[in-house]
């Protein structure tokens, strides 16, 4: 993501723990020996919305016709990648979208999540 910093990425970490700070002794490592540092809580989480994300090899898909199913379906974006296509949409549109794709026999999905997208 460009514009964070200079020249960085922002990385959004979710954790489930009930101790309050499990991550401040190991994992800034992680992020230090690559150039990087660790933020407070929430320092980044602007930058990042829910939504849900389905990938489709282009190979197997024509762009008008997968472009109609989801956009009808509820897709918000629909965006080409180098080797596959995009589909972001809301987290409530996510199972129309994927029951528009299987009903209309277009191809398979190399990847389907809802997840936190910058």
């Amino acid at each position: 993501m460009k514009g964070y910093g200079p020249g960085g990425a922002a990385v959004l970490v979710n954790v489930a723990t009930d101790n309050k700070n499990p991550h401040r002794e190991r994992d800034p490592a992680q992020f230090s020996k690559n150039g990087g540092n660790m933020g407070e809580q929430g320092s980044v989480a602007w930058m990042f919305e829910r939504k849900s994300m389905i990938v489709i090899d282009k190979e197997k898909a024509g762009e008008d016709q997968l472009m109609a199913i989801v956009l009808d379906a509820g897709a918000r974006i629909f965006a080409m990648a180098d080797s596959h296509w995009e589909v972001l949409s809301p987290v409530e549109a996510h199972e129309g979208v994927l029951e528009a794709l299987q009903e209309s026999r277009d191809p398979e999905r190399v990847r389907a999540e809802i997840g936190m997208i910058p």
